[in-house]
């Protein structure tokens, strides 16, 4: 006899239930576009502005007119609180979501690493977006002693953004997600710890790093995430305390998420935060960074260094006349070590093109010179400046996207650790030395030599 399928219906309901739905609901979390997750360091002065934020975001997700693949997702930590939330931004608000009964700030490299296995377990996408808000102070790690800070104070509706951190335990270590009740921050070995681990959770690269946060768009925090992240979205200046356009950059993700490919949606975080301060603010940046073009930059500055000790053993006092009038006339910010490198490249390659003074006392000196030396000095100038020329046609390939506003107009989206003068408050800062950049570039030992005696 046949077997009846009215007979097999309550085991095939029993079946749908136990299997189809939970799989058709992990399919559905699946088909997600993007997941992004807002990383909210406030235990520090920014308190008042993570709320700020999330509200931003909230305004965002409840002016969609359709139900998005996209998951907005939020970690934060609040001052004087024991417990670290989690929530996912809807339409209609935030709703709490596997919150941590202890306090973010305690260990965090593990916490944002647990932070995104748990986006990647509860929410799979195509794509994910991490960004982590917070103060930011590049690569140097400023402390109370250091008087440079007192230079990179940022005021925005009667608060700062970027105030000096309190003391903290380990001396050489630099700054992100800073946690005042800690005393703790992100370093430059545990950021590459935890986005290490995050490739492997995800089993990619992630697609889109953010740093919401002061002074992070450097090629030394680049080279730092190079094999891990895609994409970064920094700034070289200081932020305002209100941070990034969350509204401005989401709506239209939220309404086609589908198309924004991560390249689109940093440019969209890029555009946004431009509109957004152009009227306000004439100190702004905000850059978008290729990682994967990174190494090729990196090895044209080694070439650079190079050939600026091959002009040094021919006409030593000249090469560092013009390596120094460059230094001196490209973009810094507010911290004066941080300079645009392309503004650098620009102002080198003018210093080479330049004609020979006309003093007396080098026209002398250079006439004692054998003139087999000076045509050899010549093609050595000739030969940095068509290395600076491709260096800034890598720098334009790293650089994707980039605002600025009227107060950093040479600030072309990526810039480099330099300090000036030998004086003891630009001297190079030890956490500097632990950087992979300064570890496998030419860098470090050229800007001990080509710094400004006073």
């Amino acid at each position: 006899m046949a077997r009846s399928a009215t007979c097999c219906q309550p085991i095939l309901l029993i079946i749908n239930l136990l299997f189809l739905v939970p799989y058709n609901l992990q399919a559905a979390t699946k088909s997600a576009a993007w997941s992004v997750l807002t990383y909210i360091q406030a235990d520090n002065d920014l308190a008042p502005y993570a709320d700020y934020n999330i509200s931003d975001m909230e305004t965002a997700m409840a002016t969609s007119t359709q139900s998005t693949p996209l998951n907005m997702l939020v970690q934060w930590d609040q001052p004087q609180n024991n417990k670290t939330w989690r929530y996912r931004i809807t339409q209609t608000g935030r709703i709490e979501d596997e919150s941590v009964s202890t306090e973010m700030g305690t260990a965090p490299v593990q916490e944002i690493i647990d932070a995104m296995k748990w986006v990647n377990r509860k929410y799979p996408a195509q794509h994910y977006a991490l960004i982590l808000w917070n103060h930011g102070s590049g690569v140097e790690d400023y402390q109370l002693k250091f008087p440079q800070l007192s230079k990179i104070m940022c005021t925005r509706l009667g608060r700062p953004w970027l105030t000096p951190p309190g003391l903290f335990n380990e001396y050489e270590t630099r700054g992100i997600l800073y946690d005042d009740s800690q005393d703790t921050c992100l370093t430059n070995q545990g950021l590459s710890t935890a986005f290490a681990s995050i490739k492997q959770t995800l089993g990619k690269n992630l697609d889109l790093l953010g740093m919401d946060a002061c002074l992070m768009a450097m090629v030394e925090i680049a080279y730092q995430i190079k094999e891990y992240v895609d994409i970064l979205v920094a700034s070289e200046e200081t932020e305002p305390g209100t941070g990034w356009s969350y509204s401005g950059f989401l709506a239209p993700v939220i309404e086609s998420p589908s198309i924004f490919t991560p390249s689109l949606f940093a440019q969209n975080m890029v555009n946004a935060y431009g509109q957004l301060y152009h009227s306000e603010d004439p100190d702004y940046s905000l850059s978008a960074l290729y990682m994967n073009k990174i190494n090729n930059l990196k090895k044209n500055i080694d070439q650079v260094v190079t050939q600026i000790a091959s002009c040094k053993s021919l006409a030593s006092a000249d090469i560092k006349d013009k390596v120094l009038k460059a230094r001196r006339a490209a973009q810094t910010f507010a911290v004066d070590s941080y300079v645009d490198l392309r503004s650098f490249y620009t102002e080198l390659t003018k210093q080479c093109n330049k004609s020979a003074p006309k003093s007396a006392k080098i026209l002398d000196r250079i006439a004692k010179q054998k003139t087999t030396t000076n045509a050899r000095y010549k093609k050595s100038l000739k030969d940095l400046t068509t290395l600076l020329t491709i260096g800034l046609k890598y720098i334009n390939q790293v650089v994707f996207a980039n605002t600025i506003g009227s107060g950093v107009p040479d600030a072309y989206g990526i810039s480099i650790y330099y300090p000036n003068t030998r004086y003891s408050a630009a001297a190079i800062h030890p956490s500097y030395l632990k950087t992979k950049f300064a570890k496998e570039s030419k860098w470090l030992p050229f800007i001990r030599e080509y710094r400004s005696p006073r």
